[in-house]
Order: C-alpha cells, then sequence, then structure tokens
C-alpha cells in the first residue's frame, strides 16, 4: 500500500483531499444507464479543506493521517452508484503547505447528488504501509493525530469508525466526459479537540469518548469546488 504524504498550512487549518484512484476503479455497483468515459480518461478529483487554526498556544496539530478505504458517488436519482475501494489507502498529512492532491479517478459521467465515504481500522488480514496503524499488541487504528497541547507533544490515536454520506451544497455535480470536476470535502479538525469552545487534554483517557464522537460528527460538507478555494462554486 503506497503511503501518500503532503504537506498543509497550519495558520490556514489544511487541506486534505480525498481523491479516488483511477488504477482500483471498480465501477458501478448497480446498473447504469449513464454515458461511457473514454479510455484513459481522469475526470473527478475529491479534497478536503480544513477550516480553522488554533486560537491561541494551548494547541497546535503537526500531523494527521487516517485510513480511507472507499469512496462513492451516488447519482442524482439515487439508483445508481459509482464506487472505488481504495485499498485501504494511507492519507498521511504534514502541516506546511496549504493544499495538495492524492490521485484522480475516472468515472462514468453523470449527475451526482451524494457522496459516500468511510475511514476504518485494517483489518488483521490487510498490509498497511505505515506501521503506526497496526501495533505489536495487534492494537489497529483509523486515525492518528500529533500535536502540542499546554507545551507537551502528543499521539492521538483511535479506532474510530466514519461512514458519511454527505448532499453536495449548492447543487448536484455533474462530472464531464472531457476535463476534471473537483469537489471538495469541509472539516474542522482543531474542533475534534474542543469541548464547550474550550481546547481539551488529547492523553486524558476521560476526553476519548468526547474527542471520537467530535471526529465522527465532522466531514458534513461537500461541494462543487473547480478553483479550490474551500466555497462552493
Amino acid at each position: 500500500m503506497k503511503n501518500l504524504k503532503f504537506p498543509l498550512n497550519l495558520n490556514l487549518g489544511f487541506i486534505i483531499v480525498l481523491a479516488i484512484s483511477f488504477a482500483l476503479f471498480s465501477g458501478c455497483n448497480k446498473e447504469s444507464s449513464m454515458s461511457p468515459v473514454s479510455p484513459g480518461a481522469n475526470n473527478t478529483s475529491v479534497g478536503a479543506f480544513a477550516e480553522g487554526n488554533q486560537t491561541d498556544n494551548t494547541f497546535a496539530l503537526t500531523d494527521v493521517k487516517f485510513l480511507l478505504r472507499k469512496i462513492e458517488f451516488e447519482s442524482e436519482n439515487g439508483q445508481d452508484e459509482e464506487e472505488v475501494n481504495l485499498g485501504p489507502l494511507v492519507v498521511d498529512v504534514s502541516m506546511f503547505a496549504k493544499e495538495f492532491e492524492f490521485s484522480f479517478a475516472k468515472l462514468i459521467p453523470g449527475v451526482f447528488r451524494e457522496i459516500h465515504f468511510q475511514l476504518h481500522k485494517p483489518s488483521p488480514n490487510e498490509n498497511i504501509s505505515d506501521p503506526e496503524f497496526i501495533e505489536s499488541t495487534n492494537a489497529r487504528y483509523s486515525v492518528i493525530i500529533k500535536g502540542i497541547f499546554n507545551g507537551n507533544p502528543f499521539v492521538y490515536k483511535t479506532d474510530v469508525t466514519v461512514s458519511k454520506e454527505v448532499e453536495f451544497e449548492e447543487h448536484s455535480v455533474t462530472v464531464p466526459t472531457d476535463g476534471i470536476v473537483n469537489i471538495t470535502i469541509r472539516i474542522s479538525p482543531f474542533t475534534w479537540f474542543m469541548n464547550n469552545g474550550a481546547f481539551i487534554d488529547p492523553m486524558d483517557p476521560a476526553n476519548k469518548m468526547l474527542i471520537d464522537q467530535n471526529i465522527r460528527n465532522d466531514f458534513r460538507r461537500a461541494f462543487k469546488d473547480d478553483n479550490e478555494d474551500g466555497e462552493p462554486d
């Protein structure tokens, strides 16, 4: 499994681009009436924009990585889906540049109303390139986050599962026959470690349930974003 690592800008949050691998594209899992796409043509890019940043010296994020298992697009009629099985794929993001992309996709052109995706820990028989996701104790994780809290470095690991069906904002998304459409998922990673507006200690076991729930509750916005500015087109 290839481990993809790209930089992010801490001052602006970070941009995670969740995309669909052309090589692993598996096609439609239901019978589809959408037009075929020409061989070898990538026509879709999926990304994520992470809003927010630390508001004081209490808390900072230095690295965020997670295991992405699949992405699906649901057609406007709700009858057809385009699914890509990603591996699982390790998405590894450092915190120094504003945006990055890690793959493109070839989808059957059509009009889609939702994006579905899943973050999940690896199964026992899966080979993961990053050893941090599977420890010698056989503990397995889906999300690993590194940062600083009150001057002390921390590593937060969780096996939380995030399964989302997100309807596109503003309007449905048309995947073209020619050219590429860009889709952004907007998230708020700093809020994963907040309670009532204040940062909480990631290493306090009493906070784990709240942090995991905050992660599950995020990933709620998705939209067409061809200029990749983190706002709906």
